[in-house]
């Protein structure tokens, strides 16, 4: 090979150097990683037995992995309950938002709702006979009771003189002179009192009486109250459609629902493709039980600390998909493309040789 055609040969095999670096600098590639991922709920209803005497409702929201609601209902011990499910609704396997689920009993609760509502009927009756115009009978009443005292002290004076003149002619002992004045300061008293009462009947001390009745009332009215809202919680309403989930393993679980109208995707990032990965990348998410059926969805949340999943730590990321037809079901399993952007070809190299090294 001649000098020039060296020279020529080597010209061409920088050139082709050159461009094949600037090309891997100027062209830009997807870079998409590939990911397994699991569905879940996008919320989980449990009602839990873990003692004799209480039941406890949970909501678990999976899109923020936060307990989003929290109830317990503590039973009395003393009480006799009955607890019974819709058997429609655990047949048909589906429920409705608002729909009972269940209905607790209770005899003690429902003996002292009773009660209040006739302590309250007795205190509203009281009420209307100091409002409807009663006074006069009442003050009869009481001037009656002072005449009599009177008539009883008028009667009762000439029996007290007789024995003083007696006692002065020492002919009653000291004795039966003090029986005779005792008992008509007695009647002396009773006269007082009577007038006391009358006086008190027509100052107008009914209006301090109504105005206590009134705070009775208010009273019984709050505790029937607090009681009524007490006796509806005991009827357990569906918080939101869905269907039941099996239980059959755990014993404490009275029962469970699950909200797959919306699945929430949670897709296993492994640690050197976390770098790639960020809020409201384009996802798209593949079935493996539900063939040709292909989603597309945005990344919406990142694990902030890994989990040991196949042996390996896992980061979750996730996203969102419907599923009003309820086809997906909390457990399955499928994978997705994540969309990070475009990247150069030594990026792109370089990606492909960590997930080969991370095998």
């Amino acid at each position: 090979m001649s000098k020039k055609n060296k020279y020529n040969l080597i010209l061409y095999i920088v050139l082709f150097i050159i461009s094949v670096i600037a090309l891997s600098v100027l062209i830009k590639f997807d870079n998409i990683l590939r990911c397994p991922c699991r569905f879940v709920a996008q919320s989980e209803w449990t009602l839990v037995q873990n003692e004799p005497d209480k039941i406890l409702s949970i909501i678990r929201n999976n899109d923020s992995k936060i307990i989003q609601h929290f109830n317990m209902m503590h039973i009395n011990r003393p009480d006799y309950i009955d607890f019974n499910f819709n058997n429609d609704i655990l047949q048909k396997g589906v429920i409705t938002q608002g729909e009972t689920v269940a209905k607790i009993y209770s005899y003690e609760d429902n003996i002292r709702l009773s009660g209040l509502q006739g302590q309250l009927k007795q205190a509203k009756g009281d009420l209307q006979i100091l409002l409807t115009g009663e006074k006069p009978a009442i003050r009869e009443k009481a001037l009656q009771a002072l005449n009599v005292a009177k008539a009883e002290l008028s009667a009762y004076s000439p029996q007290v003189e007789r024995i003083k003149n007696l006692y002065s002619q020492k002919l009653v002992s000291d004795r039966e002179l003090e029986i005779v004045e005792s008992t008509f300061e007695v009647y002396k008293l009773n006269v007082s009192l009577a007038e006391a009462k009358l006086k008190s009947v027509e100052s107008g001390s009914k209006e301090a009486d109504i105005a206590k009745m009134k705070t009775v009332i208010a009273d019984y009215e709050n505790q029937i109250n607090i009681l009524q809202k007490k006796l509806q919680a005991q009827e357990i309403i569906a918080p939101f459609s869905g269907i039941l989930s099996e239980s059959i393993l755990d014993n404490n679980i009275l029962i469970g629902l699950n909200k797959i109208d919306t699945i929430i995707v949670q897709i296993l990032v492994r640690e050197h493709q976390l770098k790639y990965v960020e809020k409201n990348l384009p996802v798209n998410v593949y079935f493996n039980s539900v063939r040709s059926r292909v989603d597309t969805s945005r990344i919406y949340s990142i694990g902030k600390k890994a989990e040991i999943i196949y042996q390996m730590p896992m980061y979750i990321v996730q996203a969102k998909i419907s599923n009003q037809d309820f086809s997906i079901l909390p457990g399955m399993t499928g994978a997705v493309k994540i969309k990070t952007g475009k990247i150069d070809f030594y990026r792109m190299i370089k990606s492909e040789w960590e997930n080969y090294l991370h095998r």
